[in-house]
């Protein structure tokens, strides 16, 4: 929610600079229509169990299926990130790759207690608190860099947006300069 807003002011204010009322207007209802569809994909997350296979329909997109003999073990927990500990749902093929994962922020949480029962696999749970980091220790390669090095993530977002920030304004100046 914060970042969309953020995005938004991004491209609200250099629209208003640019186009007054009407770049404002503009650029607001696009930016409305963007936030309605991340809103609305919110209360399409599913969580779908077939006798042959297992799917997932979260934000965007169709339903990403799994066949359900690819599953061999389920790994659960509280997944500490930063003032949030979701629960996750890891599953697991038998190298330990990682086929899905399921978290209840985006998914309902008796729907994945459900799907880890009616799966009929070893479950495998990590304690409350344990950090990305640590997971990516025992279970290699389930949780992303992006997650296991949060703050290196923040200063990849905020070097972009300094450049992004620093483009506009210098093609705004340079349209000044020009007029």
């Amino acid at each position: 929610m914060i970042i969309g807003s953020v995005v938004s002011l991004l491209f609200i204010t250099p629209a208003t600079i640019q186009g007054g009322v009407v770049g404002f207007l503009v650029t607001a209802g696009f930016m409305g229509i963007v936030l309605s569809l991340v809103f609305l994909s919110l209360y399409r997350s599913r969580v779908l169990l077939t006798p042959r296979r297992v799917g997932s329909r979260g934000m965007f997109g169709g339903i990403r299926w799994v066949p359900r003999s690819m599953v061999a073990v389920a790994v659960q927990g509280l997944l500490s990130m930063g003032r949030e500990s979701p629960h996750n749902v890891f599953l697991l093929d038998a190298q330990g790759r990682r086929v899905l994962r399921l978290m209840d922020s985006v998914y309902d949480r008796t729907a994945l207690d459900r799907l880890v029962w009616e799966l009929r696999v070893p479950v495998q749970t990590f304690p409350p608190g344990t950090t990305a980091n640590k997971l990516a220790r025992v279970y290699p390669g389930i949780v992303p860099w992006a997650e296991r090095r949060p703050f290196m993530m923040a200063f990849a977002i905020l070097g972009g947006v300094i450049i992004l920030v620093v483009v506009i304004v210098g093609l705004l100046q340079a349209e000044r300069l020009a007029s």
